[in-house]
């Protein structure tokens, strides 16, 4: 299956235009990230260099409820140092 490319992309405006007209209850905050990836990234960031709260990646997969190969695979991505050197 292919993917379609954009050809055209919306200006942040027609995109703030679609997202008040969709949700009106959710009030953005300009400059605000709302990328669910980067979020993602944020909190594995913090529990990967909390050794004391998490002390295994076995405690990170049961609180993100992801798997240790998608864990350690982000982690890898993320150019995190390894656990035993924190």
């Amino acid at each position: 299956m292919k993917l379609k490319k954009f050809k055209k992309r919306l200006s942040t405006e027609q995109l703030m235009a679609i997202l008040n007209t969709k949700y009106p209850h959710i009030n953005y905050i300009p400059g605000e990230n709302l990328n669910l990836m980067d979020a993602t990234n944020d909190i594995l960031r913090k529990m990967w260099a909390d050794k004391i709260k998490y002390p295994t990646i076995t405690h990170i997969k049961k609180k993100m409820n992801m798997c240790e190969r998608s864990i350690l695979k982000m982690a890898k991505l993320n150019k995190l140092p390894s656990r035993e050197c924190i």
